[in-house]
């Protein structure tokens, strides 16, 4: 079911955001457009290291953002005949000069084309609440069904054909390929920065990566509790008031 559908136009409604309406200051200098769990966010605190103002990572998603970037999503596979355009992506990422990890990368056909210019970095590896409704469907379109419905069973023969496709569209353009093993020599020489003094830095290790998570699923916790304690306490009131 896509956003096209009319129950999904309704849920539109129901969980209604006001959009992000950024406009694009700066050009788009760097596409990081390798797959989740591939070094992104090391990635990220590299490119702010070397200076570049405003990177987007997927821990940057808000609701409103990933209620445009599901409709994006959707118009790109329901076969609408609607093209992703520049202001589309400038909507949501108009106000940084990098993009790195997910839903970025999903899309890397469309922001290659978009951002001409751009240098790119196809990095491998050696629900009451708008807030929460967005963020779900958001994670429904690019986990379950950009893995056809299985990381396990589907996420190496996806993690190919990602890198495929984007190779495809590349043609004769100039790109690094670059894992975070690599490190800063190959990456700032492409990118045509002197090299820092300091450590490679490194993000989202697994058990930060969890406790993170958690993290950010606190307050969706603490929402649900509030609205359960709520539903709980009308249908007391209810069978009170009928006994």
């Amino acid at each position: 079911m896509t956003l096209f559908h009319p129950v999904e136009l309704l849920l539109q409604w129901i969980y209604r955001f006001d959009e992000r309406n950024t406009a694009r200051d700066s050009p788009m200098q760097v596409l990081a457009l390798g797959l989740s769990r591939c070094g992104t966010e090391s990635l990220k605190f590299a490119l702010e290291n070397l200076g570049y103002q405003g990177v987007y990572h997927g821990f940057e998603v808000t609701g409103n953002q990933s209620m445009v970037w599901t409709r994006l999503w959707d118009a790109r596979v329901a076969g609408s005949g609607r093209k992703v355009v520049v202001e589309d992506f400038d909507k949501l990422i108009g106000n940084y000069g990098a993009l790195t990890d997910a839903p970025c990368n999903i899309f890397g056909k469309e922001l290659i084309k978009t951002y001409p210019n751009a240098k790119l970095v196809p990095q491998g590896v050696s629900y009451l609440h708008p807030d929460y409704f967005w963020l779900r469907q958001i994670t429904l379109r690019f986990v379950i069904d950009f893995f056809n419905g299985s990381f396990e069973k589907h996420g190496l023969e996806v993690y190919r054909a990602h890198y495929r496709q984007l190779e495809d569209v590349l043609g004769e353009r100039q790109y690094l390929e670059w894992t975070v093993e690599d490190g800063w020599e190959p990456l700032c020489a492409f990118l045509d920065k002197p090299v820092p003094e300091k450590a490679f830095p490194s993000g989202n290790a697994p058990p930060s990566f969890a406790k993170r998570i958690a993290e950010r699923r606190k307050p969706q916790y603490r929402h649900a509790a509030v609205n359960l304690a709520k539903t709980l306490g009308v249908m007391v009131a209810v069978i009170i008031a009928v006994c």
